[in-house]
């Protein structure tokens, strides 16, 4: 009896042991990757000035060490946790990262977020594309893993009666007021192969960018994407059969009132595609929900007045315009470490200079924003194929007004009728959709919309 107790023991230690060293997943993938970014330089020492060499690194097996000490003394045991940490996996889940871990698992993450403490206090960081690096927070190496700003999702349970985590937010159905009037395609109508360039099935650029929720405030879209895809049948595969499909993207500027006209002119004359316009950033697995967009760990890439130049053309005439984006945009993917997540999590705020000028804070565990005397000004939504940010009409004006900016809105667009099979092809040509809208002194103008028809070389 005590040679078998002797070999689950050892068993369960081993399985701490292939998880950090030799070809162990957590080892590789997880201590190797995060402790790569340090060096084995002192704080006390002059910092690093080139690239680092492999024997400069911080040594990653004193790190699989120093972790498998720490679970042990930080009060991991076989007899507390062996026999629930071989069997909590077995015959469900196979390498990947995203199912329930191991006891000892967890303690491996406490004892690498510790390490990871004394390490970034003690030892510069490398140097990366010849710059020296400083160590400001985890975000500079994705060590952030959860975003615990996050509401906990619902659990809910599946067909087979299995219990499954459920979105982190629930999606509004469309037909929600924010949701912009669009074309129903009925599955199994005759469609002709000239339908994506024909003149019916457009859209209204007003209804796409202005919406009156069911309390009669108006709000303006600073972003959206908009997709009417053809409803096919769930026993379908929707990749495999032609199709029709009718998509939007709607972009935001801020821009002096001096350069509201001049760059009006300019994105008539132009097509959006390429995305030659100025961007807000996109922060991925590094800010937390509730720290955008003011943070460090949002302003790597901080977003900020850029010169508008279109691609591809050396025209003299181009007058000299600065843009600013209106928005920002947010992301906690759901397919690495974060096993509370079933899916991703997405957003678009304002952008700093309006979350700025506004006085935003966010509302707790929401996808709004609102303003210190707790009026929702800003909210972001999104449900099957359509997803957009929108702000108080009234709260926009304002600022505006006061900072003597106006907002420029650009929309593109495409309407399509995509083939089936494993490589889809269009059927037919296509039609290129563009459009200007702008808001400057309470006043909207808004800018007929521009039809480009193309068809496929092989025709």
């Amino acid at each position: 009896m005590n040679g078998v107790r002797s070999g689950l023991r050892g068993r369960a230690y081993s399985s701490i042991a292939m998880s950090l060293f030799h070809m162990g997943d957590f080892g590789r993938y997880v201590v190797e990757s995060k402790l790569r970014r340090f060096t084995n330089y002192s704080l006390s020492d002059p910092a690093p000035t080139v690239e680092k060499r492999d024997e400069e690194s911080y040594p990653v097996t004193e790190a699989q060490c120093w972790i498998f000490e720490r679970v042990m003394s930080l009060g991991w045991t076989p007899e507390l946790f062996g026999d629930f940490d071989r069997n909590i996996s077995r015959g469900r889940y196979g390498r990947e990262g995203h199912k329930p871990e191991r006891f000892g698992k967890k303690y491996q993450w406490i004892a690498l977020r510790e390490l990871l403490a004394r390490v970034s206090d003690n030892y510069h960081m490398a140097v990366e594309w010849r710059e020296s690096q400083t160590y400001q927070g985890p975000w500079q190496f994705f060590g952030r893993d959860i975003d615990p700003t996050l509401p906990p999702p619902a659990m809910r349970r599946d067909d087979d009666d299995y219990e499954r985590i459920g979105p982190t937010f629930d999606g509004t159905q469309r037909g929600a007021w924010w949701c912009p009037d669009g074309p129903e395609f009925v599955w199994g109508e005759d469609v002709p192969s000239d339908w994506a360039t024909q003149d019916d099935t457009f859209l209204d650029l007003a209804n796409l960018v202005r919406r009156q929720d069911d309390e009669g405030r108006w709000w303006v879209v600073l972003q959206a994407y908009y997709n009417w895809d053809e409803n096919v049948p769930e026993d379908v595969d929707k990749y495999t059969v032609q199709r029709r499909d009718l998509w939007s993207h709607i972009y935001g500027w801020l821009v002096a009132k001096s350069d509201l006209k001049p760059l009006a002119v300019l994105l008539s004359t132009r097509s959006l595609m390429n995305r030659w316009m100025p961007e807000g950033g996109d922060i991925t697995d590094a800010a937390y929900l509730a720290e955008m967009p003011w943070a460090a760990a949002a302003s790597e890439y901080p977003t900020q007045w850029q010169r508008v130049e279109p691609r591809g053309n050396d025209d003299p005439e181009i007058p000299e315009i600065d843009a600013y984006p209106a928005s920002v945009g947010y992301l906690w993917e759901g397919n690495v470490w974060d096993c509370s997540l079933s899916d991703g999590v997405s957003a678009r705020l304002p952008s700093d200079l309006l979350f700025g000028e506004g006085r935003l804070r966010w509302r707790p565990h929401t996808q709004e924003w609102e303003t210190p005397d707790q009026r929702v000004v800003a909210k972001y939504r999104e449900t099957s194929g359509h997803s957009a940010l929108l702000v108080d009409e009234t709260w926009l004006a304002g600022i505006l007004q006061e900072k003597g900016w106006a907002l420029v809105l650009g929309w593109l667009g495409e309407k399509q009728l995509v083939g089936g099979g494993w490589s889809p092809r269009l059927v037919g040509g296509w039609t290129e959709i563009n459009g200007t809208a702008s808001f400057a002194s309470r006043q909207w103008h808004f800018s007929e919309q521009r039809r480009e028809r193309s068809w496929p070389a092989h025709t």
